[in-house]
This record gives C-alpha cells, structure tokens and sequence, in this order.
C-alpha cells in the first residue's frame, strides 16, 4: 500500500462515520484480508496467500493464539483504497452519513463553446456531488484521487 493511501485510511478509520463492511480489504504490513462478517462491532475475515483461499482468524495481537471474532480497534489493520469493492464500500458509507443521493466524477466545467455541456476540468481531480433536496446539488468533497475526494466528503458528513 502507498503511503498516500495508507494516510487515507488512516483519515477515513479517523472519522466518526466509518465502520467495516463486508466485502473491504484489510491490509496489515505484508498481510491482507477479506471482510467477510461483522458481529458485534468484530469482524470475520478470509485471508489469501499463495493464490489460495482459506477461512481464517484474524491474528490477535493483543491475546496470544488464534480468535475467529476479533475487535478491528485492536488491530493495526487498514482499509485498502486501491481495491474496488472497498472503494464502493466508503462510496456507500459518505452516502449514509450524509443521508442522501451522492456521487463520485472526474472534475468538470461548463464549456465555453456550449454552455449545455460540460468538459473535464482537470484529468487529475475528483469531486463527490450530492443531491440533498430539490434540483441543487453541491460539492461535499474534492480529491486528487476517487479514494482521496470520498474520504474528504466521509469527513466533512454532519
């Protein structure tokens, strides 16, 4: 994982709104994980290595042994953003805690030869659009990165 993405994830864990889902990768160091369960604020994990899959615990680096409910707060495992099922899965989590209808889009701009369409503004920029009430949307978060513009708008949700 990129240190860019590693501070994301730590930004995102950070946030009162951010819990696990079903279906993220865990990343821990050199070792990752598949959510496959939550259970009383603990989750349950697939682990892969060697191109295998294997049901197994979580390490508890906090208890000697092996525990196959273990509590994310003790662990030093982060969200992996460069995975696409945990990128819908903080997709769904901005949507809930803003308590509307948003979306991720490259950065855009009304055209200047046709003001009834719109343009890329810049190939390196993302924003999260919301739709609260009515036909106005607005901006809640902007990022260089899909994954940097949705941990923005997790962060700014009420």
């Amino acid at each position: 994982m990129t240190d860019d993405l590693r501070e994301l994830a730590t930004r995102a864990l950070a946030s009162k709104h951010w819990r696990w889902m079903p279906g993220m990768l865990i990343r821990e160091g050199e070792e990752w994980a598949r959510v496959t369960d939550i259970y009383e604020g603990a989750v349950c994990v697939v682990t892969y290595y060697d191109e295998t899959c294997e049901l197994r615990p979580w390490v508890d680096h906090s208890n000697p042994g092996w525990s196959w409910w273990l509590s994310v707060k003790q662990q030093k495992a982060l969200p992996d953003f460069s995975d696409a099922a945990t990128l819908g899965c903080l997709l769904a989590l901005v949507q809930e805690a803003h308590g509307a209808l948003v979306w991720l889009a490259p950065d855009t701009e009304p055209d200047p030869l046709d003001d009834s369409e719109h343009v890329i503004a810049d190939r390196l920029s993302w924003l999260v659009w919301i739709a609260r009430d009515g036909d106005y949307i607005d901006v809640i978060g902007h990022g260089r990165t899909p994954a940097a513009a949705l941990v923005a708008a997790l962060e700014a949700a009420p």
